[in-house]
């Protein structure tokens, strides 16, 4: 299976500038809005390489949203990257990074290709 990262973020303009980033720098991207049509990639395409997620969704916490895909049979060890606009000390207890708005696109790229394989 071709590996790919899911992207998801509510803001479309973040969503769309973070799959940009990361189709230039040779990577498939599937993006979306809410937790809800992440729950739906996932169901229909598989697993991801790595989830790149706000951490404030419209419909569920992000880190909550992952702890739902890693419960996913074959997921538990699926990759995330967390993204916020607030102070990333109010999110203890995550292992996952955590890159606070506005990000350094050098330090998001170089984490996502850690865990996917560049096209062609």
């Amino acid at each position: 299976m071709t590996s790919w990262a899911l992207v998801i973020d509510d803001d479309s303009d973040n969503r769309e500038l973070l799959t940009e980033v990361l189709e230039s720098a040779g990577h498939r991207v599937v993006s979306c809005g809410s937790g809800a049509e992440a729950e739906a990639i996932v169901e229909v395409r598989g697993k991801p390489a790595v989830v790149l997620s706000d951490v404030r969704l419209p419909d569920i916490h992000g880190p909550a949203l992952v702890a739902q895909m890693r419960a996913r049979p074959g997921c538990a060890d699926m990759p995330a990257i967390f993204v916020t606009g607030v102070n990333a000390e109010g999110l203890g207890g995550l292992t996952d990074p955590v890159l606070v708005k506005p990000i350094d696109l050098e330090v998001l790229t170089g984490l996502v290709s850690r865990h996917l394989v560049r096209l062609p």
